[in-house]
């Protein structure tokens, strides 16, 4: 019984030796080897970003219409920890972009949900707007 223990102990700690002496290799002695390969690889994977492809329906005649297109829109959004005055950030807001008003949402709720957004300073960014048209990009751009 003695024998075994000591046969599988033996076996065991030359089997974890290998395995010590071969991360040793790889991750010490060949480290910057691998290290190349892995930025290089995902550096390849960011240029090989995937567009959708449009959806088509096919008539009777053959021609094709279009069901799902493509469009890129852009976003508006506010860096809560970036801004100093919460007020004066809410007016140029107001100012830049136009609000639709109605009875049931004035211009005081409006200010109300930009002032609580803005005070929000563990956000990293506060969305305005989801489809942003050009004029009211470059009008944020400003």
């Amino acid at each position: 019984m003695n024998i075994r223990f000591t046969t599988l102990t033996v076996f065991f700690l030359a089997g974890f030796g290998l395995l010590a002496s071969n991360m040793y290799f790889l991750q010490v002695e060949r480290g910057d080897h691998y290290r190349q390969r892995a930025q290089a690889q995902s550096g390849a994977a960011a240029l090989l970003a995937a567009e959708r492809g449009a959806i088509y329906f096919t008539d009777k005649n053959g021609s094709k219409i279009p069901a799902a297109l493509n469009k890129d829109y852009s976003v508006i959004f506010v860096v809560p920890t970036e801004v100093e005055d919460v007020a004066e950030a809410v007016s140029q807001i107001k100012v830049a972009i136009p609000q639709t008003y109605t009875e049931a949402y004035t211009e005081e709720i409006y200010t109300a949900e930009l002032t609580a957004s803005l005070s929000k300073k563990n956000d990293q960014y506060e969305q305005l707007i989801e489809r942003a048209t050009e004029e009211q990009v470059a009008i944020a751009r400003e």
